[in-house]
């Protein structure tokens, strides 16, 4: 089993719609530990975080921007099997996304 722990997306800008930020791989399972996103707007935004869509029943969290800030989300252990994804959806543009965690070769159903 291979283990490559690494920055897994981004950076990567997104917009006011649904953006998806990760892929699992095919024969991996991935587990994303931290999520960063900064603001670049002139306001503070507000942004969401979803498994396999952006319905509200694939919502994980929500995290507050403030104007020219970034905020680090910690402790994260969300597990994405083969096919699912990461998506992100922000209240404005100019929300910039990276993330770090894990991807075990081998692992996957």
């Amino acid at each position: 089993m291979a283990v490559r722990t690494a920055r897994l997306f981004g950076p990567i800008t997104t917009t006011a719609s649904p953006q998806t930020l990760y892929t699992c791989p095919s024969g991996v399972t991935a587990i994303i530990k931290n999520i960063s996103v900064a603001s670049d707007s002139a306001s503070s935004i507000t942004c969401d975080v979803f498994i396999n869509g952006s319905a509200w029943a694939n919502y994980i969290f929500r995290q507050v921007v403030p104007t020219k800030v970034a905020v680090v989300v910690n402790n994260l252990f969300l597990v994405l099997e083969p096919g699912d994804t990461l998506q992100v959806k922000s209240s404005a543009s100019f929300a910039t996304w990276s993330g770090h965690g894990t991807e075990l070769q081998g692992v996957a159903p």
